[in-house]
């Protein structure tokens, strides 16, 4: 039996994967015209905005009557804790690959190299994230009834999920803090070129 929600997770990762890769064609010279750039990022927001109505669909058939807004919040919160986690990686995954440092000066074909590998890296995570993670989003409206029949009566998934977001929370405010000091900006863990 298709599972439409958990396809459409992997599919929209996976084209978003894909958009990615034409940074490739602006990494290379191919074309570094800022029209292609912004076309790249505008349609991977646009596809990411999908994935979240449908976490907002999913969360208006699990939430309990009258705790629809409260439930939103607090999935929406968890979710967005992901998002700000793979932007903290791939800053420090900047610092690996030695791109922190890079400007006109220092762009050459090895450079050009890096940031290729940086960039498939990245899309590659991003893939292997959704497919570790998507057992954790509701297939379908059936499994969303039963989950709301079963109710929010164990303590340990709230748990789980509040511990994650603060662990999450605090580790991307201290390494974003560190990235924006001038004296620890350039340590390799925030994604500078070292000290």
């Amino acid at each position: 039996r298709t599972h439409a929600r958990t396809h459409a997770q992997v599919w929209t990762t996976c084209v978003v994967a894909s958009l990615n890769l034409l940074w490739l064609v602006a990494i290379y010279g191919v074309s570094r015209d800022p029209w292609f750039t912004i076309c790249i990022d505008g349609t991977e927001n646009f596809i990411q905005g999908i994935t979240q109505v449908m976490i907002s669909m999913a969360v208006l058939e699990i939430a309990p009557k009258n705790l629809e807004a409260t439930s939103y919040e607090l999935l929406i919160s968890v979710s967005n804790s992901f998002l700000t986690l793979n932007v903290v990686l791939s800053t420090q995954l900047m610092g690996a690959f030695r791109l922190s440092e890079l400007d006109d000066s220092n762009d050459d074909a090895d450079a050009n190299d890096r940031m290729a590998q940086y960039t498939l890296l990245v899309s590659a995570i991003n893939v292997f994230g959704v497919c570790l993670c998507i057992w954790l989003f509701p297939r379908d409206r059936k499994q969303c009834a039963e989950w709301k029949a079963w109710g929010g009566r164990r303590t340990w998934v709230a748990a789980v999920a509040l511990a994650f977001a603060a662990v999450t929370l605090a580790y991307s405010l201290t390494t974003s803090i560190l990235g924006t000091l001038e004296s620890t900006s350039c340590l390799q863990f925030v994604g500078g070129g070292g000290c």
